[in-house]
């Protein structure tokens, strides 16, 4: 029996979800979608790990944190502010 059996999920089938594939506004407003619904942790996959990890600490959290502060002044955890 040639390749490779696999069991239970499978990661790259399911993982995209979340939608959370786009640029980095995009990503960040749907990580803020997820938050504001409860969601306070994500598993997330990277395929050239150290890179996009890199990336996304540089161009994504920052806009994350951005939201999470317009929200925090405005007093409405429902909708982030515009930017």
């Amino acid at each position: 029996m040639g390749g490779f059996l696999v069991r239970g999920p499978r990661p790259v089938q399911r993982g995209f979800r979340t939608q959370l594939i786009g640029d980095p506004e995009f990503v960040a407003r749907r990580i803020i979608e997820y938050k504001k619904k409860g969601v306070d942790l994500f598993l997330l996959g990277f395929l050239h790990f150290i890179e996009e990890v890199e990336a996304f600490g540089e161009r994504v959290l920052p806009i994350v944190r951005e939201l999470e502060a317009d929200l925090a002044r405005s007093g409405d955890e429902r909708r982030p502010a515009a930017r």
